[in-house]
């Protein structure tokens, strides 16, 4: 501890320098955060270097103290267990009682603090945790760290710390000479190194996220009375002996003088005179002081009381500024609990509101009135502001007095029904995406490489023979379990014995319950909803997971970290998963020990298959023994029991019974948790609009969350035949039933569009960010549109999707609607409006199709040459009587006139078998869109309209591949024969040639594959491998 006048001169800088001058005047959290670090720092150097063991008590008291201030006192017990690990002296206090007790009893000051927090789901610690790990805006901030400690302790206090440091260093090093003299450099070597890990460690939890996201001027402020004695020492001149650094330190001590000075000066202007007589040629006025917060609160009350004898609603108050506004209207609220009905600046902008922005989302006062308060007149004419209000009021002048004096000069405007934004992706709630990959990064990486070493270093358990349980860890979004179907269904096939289980997380349970791929007793689901829930499944779930002895696991997640620790813990001896092999980067351990290769240009569905493959592959890298046989993989349709559509198509028509009897063409205009994929609203709108000119009607989908897109796309379609399905439907599967009554589905890239296959919806989906040559749906009638601009696909496994893009997705903007609209022409669906020749035949066909006897017939299904026959006989017939009687009567003599008749008679028919014929194929395409080729021949009522069985029929007689050809015959016939010819003659020379080391006999080909005549190329490839050579 500072002695004599050195500790004076450490109190004079305690008060002096700029960081402890304000928290000694401004109320703030700061100030005792300040002074239970100091008393620390007291008694852990009592503790530590003067061996004390009583002292850590009050250590335990102080820090316990600090942490009910603020959560970064935690620096303080992290820097002594460094400190205790680096000292060899002190480390036997790791078995100390004593020390101990100071544990316990800092625990027992923080309790408080940790019961209220278990009592609200972790609230404060979720918070600090959030901000701490969001990434959302990296940028290197590590320049701005610095100046920002030049200010708070001035550059003159770093510059004396460095020096004091070096020079007490030098004094370590000179040559002893006697054993006391022994003791006492020990003794200054302890607490040198004192004073420089309780500095460093500290700043160097705030130096290193400086690299990617800002840091606040005060963060550091405490860290500095580690060292504030040795800056104290700087004061003094050096000794003579010192001549190394003497000529520095003789400068710096004259120069701390002036300085000291200044900094009092400096203090008491901005403190006294200026705020009492101004500075010539300064503007001051009475709006930039202290704000007299009561009166100002008062006269806020008394336009809410207003509001709500207007409106019968209480309106909240909403500060636009960071958030000092929303505090002192929330403390001075005389009704005490006003923190539940205030809000900040987020409401209106994109900007950072601290705990506001956390707790209170838009999305909580959509539909609210508020009261806006701001400083300045233009911040409630912004036409942000203006763009989120239905109705506004005027702008009021505030002007709150205090002691009679006027003191701070605010505005005031009412904003009646606040129209909330869409809730932007990667932030809702506690665990957003930005968290997930901070957690999945910083935490990930460090326990990955743990578990490498711990696997190398225990003994490797022998992989079963034949696997009895598989996990499968998927935890991406719904439509990657979509896509994983082909691999569940190779599985059960591949292995019929093995119970194949699921690890995913609890919001994509519906979407495998409704698929069907597992059975439900083998789902483990995770809640992401907070940290805490987070880690109390995992827990939950690997000890499931041990109880169960998995034999296999299968990480189906690109370079996620978290997911290879879970097949690691599981205890399997098999695990497979994607590896970076010789790439950089992407650092996820070695804990996979089939590691399959990841192929960024093949579907995401085939590499699923290759990890299936891999449990029993043995190549390097896994997958050279695969066999691809370019089948087209499909997801398998969705059977749905009648009375289920039929509760949707009731629901349908009792809520929107404007569609009923429509076509339905769904839209789909969310992002999800990846805005960047959202096509833009506007073209959706004038694709809206368009369909509806064609006869559709139109309803907008997606979560409650997409409601705000549904309206925009409503509000601009202005017809009833457009409706806002967001948040209609309540569950995935309902959705999947909603796709059998609709037409038509244009969709961004998502869980719409992977979904589409399980109901045959005619679909158009929209790829920009990501590419369809991973994510196309699969199978069913999908036609994906994507724009390969030079950047495209920025949303990679190699970046964990976290695009580089600024948000102007010219990708998608680029899809112009009319391209859309022509992509759905191309569809199955009704006829399209195209801006094509023909565009005026649709509107006169379809005042045709609903005529009542027409639809009547086209409905019944009389058979097609038996109508048009009978409707040509009729036309002729009246076409030759009016000819001859009323059109041609003039024409002599008899024989011209008949034939003129007949020549009109017969175009006439040519019109009416192009028309029919016309109205048939539409009827066609109406029905077979809405009856899938698996649904039972019988008389169903499916969607809006009735469907007939022939409808089934004539479409499963479209799929069924046509008869051949005589000619087609003989070819096939010849090529079978020249093939036979071509595979004598191989294996004619394989028997001739001398044999190959490990090549089969004739004798084991055969008995592998029959005679060797009748062996196929693949097999004979496999019973002579030096033939494919």
């Amino acid at each position: 501890m500072p002695q004599g006048r050195q500790a004076l001169r450490t109190a004079l800088l305690a008060s002096a320098l700029p960081f402890f001058f304000l928290i000694g005047w401004l109320m703030t959290p700061d100030a005792p955060l300040a002074a239970a670090w100091a008393a620390a720092l007291y008694y852990l150097q009592r503790a530590l270097i003067d061996g004390r063991s009583r002292a850590w008590i009050g250590a335990g008291v102080a820090i316990g103290i600090g942490m009910l201030s603020k959560y970064s006192m935690i620096l303080v017990p992290a820097a002594a267990f460094a400190f205790v690990l680096l000292d060899a002296r002190s480390r036997r206090v790791l078995v100390s009682p004593w020390a101990w007790a100071g544990v316990a009893v800092a625990l027992a000051v923080f309790a408080p603090v940790i019961v209220w927090n278990v009592q609200h789901d972790w609230a404060s610690f979720t918070f600090q945790g959030a901000r701490r790990l969001a990434t959302s805006d990296r940028r290197f901030e590590f320049p701005q760290f610095l100046f920002y400690i030049l200010i708070i302790v001035t550059p003159w206090a770093v510059a004396g710390l460095a020096s004091s440091l070096a020079r007490t260093r030098r004094e370590m090093r000179a040559p002893s000479t006697s054993a006391t003299s022994d003791t006492a450099r020990d003794t200054a070597r302890r607490r040198w190194w004192f004073v420089v890990v309780f500095t460093l460690v500290p700043l160097a939890a705030f130096a290193v996220p400086s690299f990617w996201s800002a840091t606040k001027l005060h963060w550091t402020g405490p860290i500095w009375l580690a060292g504030l004695p040795m800056i104290a020492a700087s004061l003094a001149p050096p000794s003579a002996a010192d001549a190394a650094s003497g000529a520095f330190a003789r400068v710096l001590a004259r120069t701390w003088v002036p300085v000291l000075h200044a900094l009092m000066v400096g203090f008491a202007f901005a403190l006294f005179y200026y705020p009492v007589y101004g500075l010539a040629g300064l503007h001051r006025h009475h709006a930039y002081l202290q704000t007299g917060w009561r009166d100002l609160r008062a006269q806020v009350q008394a336009i809410e009381d207003e509001v709500l004898a207007e409106t019968g609603r209480r309106p909240a108050v909403v500060g636009l500024d960071k958030h000092n506004t929303a505090d002192e209207m929330a403390y001075y609220d005389p009704r005490g609990d006003g923190a539940r009905d205030t809000a900040s600046r987020h409401l209106f902008y994109d900007e950072d509101a601290l705990m506001y922005e956390f707790w209170f989302p838009p999305q909580a006062f959509d539909g609210r009135d508020l009261i806006l308060v701001a400083r300045s007149r233009g911040d409630l004419e912004d036409a942000r502001v203006v763009g989120r209000a239905t109705r506004l009021g005027p702008v009021r002048t505030l002007e709150p007095r205090k002691h009679g004096a006027p003191a701070g000069r605010y505005y005031a405007r009412v904003v009646y029904g606040y129209r909330a934004p869409a809730r932007a992706a990667g932030r809702a709630g506690l665990m957003n995406v930005d968290a997930q990959r901070a957690i999945d990064r910083y935490a990930g990486v460090p326990i990955c490489a743990f578990l490498s070493l711990v696997d190398r270093l225990l003994p490797r358990r022998a992989p079963a023979v034949t696997p009895r349980n598989i996990l499968i860890v998927l935890l991406s979004e719904m439509g990657s379990l979509v896509l994983a179907q082909p691999m569940f269904a190779r599985l059960n096939a591949r292995y019929p014995g093995a119970a194949v289980h699921i690890l995913l997380l609890g919001k994509n349970r519906e979407v495998v319950d409704m698929l069907g791929v597992v059975p439900r007793e083998n789902v483990i689901a995770i809640d992401d909803g907070s940290l805490v829930a987070f880690a109390r499944d995992s827990l939950s779930a690997l000890k499931r997971l041990r109880a169960t002895g998995i034999d296999v696991v299968i990480d189906c997640e690109l370079f996620a970290r978290i997911s290879a620790i879970f097949s690691y813990l599981s205890g399997a001896a098999v695990r497979v998963g994607f590896h970076r092999h010789t790439q950089e980067g992407l650092y996820r351990g070695s804990l996979v020990n089939r590691p399959v290769m990841y192929n960024p240009y093949r579907h995401m569905s085939r590499q699923f298959l290759t990890l299936a493959n891999a449990i029993e592959s043995t190549s390097s890298p896994v997958g050279k023994d695969e066999a691809d046989d370019g089948a087209a993989l499909e997801s398998p349709m969705l059977d749905f029991p009648q009375r289920e559509l039929d509760d949707v198509a009731d629901r349908l028509r009792a809520d929107f019974p404007a569609i009923a009897g429509k076509p339905l063409a769904l839209v789909y205009a969310g992002g999800g948790v990846l805005p960047v994929r959202a096509w833009p609203l506007a073209h959706f709108q004038s694709l809206s609009t368009a369909l509806l000119r064609d006869g559709y009607a139109v309803a907008a989908i997606g979560l409650p969350a997409d409601r705000p897109e549904g309206e925009a796309i409503v509000a601009h379609c202005a017809n009833p035949l457009c409706v806002n399905l967001a948040g209609w439907t309540r569950s995935v599967r309902e959705l999947v039933a909603l796709f059998r009554h609709a037409a038509l589905l244009v969709t961004n890239d998502g869980g719409p569009a992977q979904f589409s296959p399980l109901a045959r919806i005619p679909t158009v989906a929209l790829f920009g960010p990501e590419t369809p040559a991973l994510y196309a749906p699969l199978g069913g009638r999908v036609e994906c549109i994507h724009r390969a601009l030079p950047c495209s696909p920025c949303l990679t496994a190699y970046n964990h999707r976290r695009t580089p893009c600024d948000g102007d997705n010219q990708c998608l903007k680029r899809i112009a609607p009319d391209e859309v609209l022509a992509a759905c022409a191309r569809g199955r669906g009704p006829p399209v409006h195209v801006r094509c020749g023909h565009a005026g035949v649709t509107p006169l066909l379809q005042r045709l199709y609903h005529l009542p006897l027409v639809g009547w017939v086209l409905r019944h299904r009389f058979p097609r040459f038996a109508v048009v026959g009978a409707s040509g006989t009729v036309v002729n017939l009246v076409v030759l009587y009016l000819g001859q009687e009323f059109l041609f009567r003039a024409i002599e003599p008899e024989g011209t006139r008949l034939n003129f008749s007949l020549s009109l008679a017969v175009f006439v028919a040519t019109i009416n078998n192009f028309t029919w014929n016309r109205l048939w194929t539409w009827h066609d395409r109406r029905e077979h869109i809405r009856t899938p080729a698996a649904h039972p021949v019988r008389p169903v009522r499916v969607g809006l309209l009735a469907r007939h069985p022939a409808a089934v029929r004539d479409h499963e007689a479209a799929r069924r591949p046509r008869p051949l050809s005589g000619r087609e015959r003989r070819r096939d016939r010849d090529r079978k024969r020249r093939q036979f010819r071509r595979q004598r003659q191989l294996d004619v020379r394989a028997a001739q040639a001398p044999a190959a080391p490990g090549a089969p006999s004739r004798a084991r080909a055969r008995q592998a594959g029959g005679s060797s005549a009748g062996l196929g190329p693949e097999r004979a490839a496999q019973a002579y491998p030096s033939q494919r050579q």
